[in-house]
């Protein structure tokens, strides 16, 4: 549930205060996709310290490993509705180097043994390629 701050994405490299108050806000209201998954990830369990609902520029990544610079988002329903605001946002990503990877609510939820492989393995590739 990443939320753009400010006018649209041209302010991408820009840190927010309102994005650092939202993301606490995030913290505390996470969805059941997003509880189960920072549940399963949490403690370092992947072997990689990931943040939960972490303020990038204008914007607020549900989840984020920073060496990796790498973005995972749980997109829930709103997200259908939202396609070319999310398509803008991971631009904006994109082209400061980072890579934003999207599950749904309901691939979390139903598959969490293969959502954590994809990101064991992507997150290792990506560190291993800088």
């Amino acid at each position: 549930m990443g939320t753009a701050f400010g006018q649209g994405v041209q302010d991408c490299a820009m840190r927010s205060r309102i994005g650092t108050v939202f993301a606490r806000q995030l913290r505390r209201d996470m969805t059941l996709a997003e509880a189960r998954l920072w549940s399963a990830i949490r403690n370092n369990s992947l072997g990689y310290r990931i943040r939960r609902h972490h303020p990038l520029g204008p914007f607020v990544a549900d989840f984020y490993r920073h060496e990796a610079r790498l973005v995972i988002e749980v997109d829930g329903p709103i997200h259908e509705t939202q396609v070319v605001r999310d398509a803008q946002r991971d631009a904006c990503m994109v082209e400061q180097g980072i890579e934003v990877l999207r599950f749904k609510n309901d691939q979390v939820i139903a598959e969490m043994p293969g959502v954590l492989d994809v990101l064991s393995e992507v997150i290792a590739r990506r560190i291993g390629s800088q």
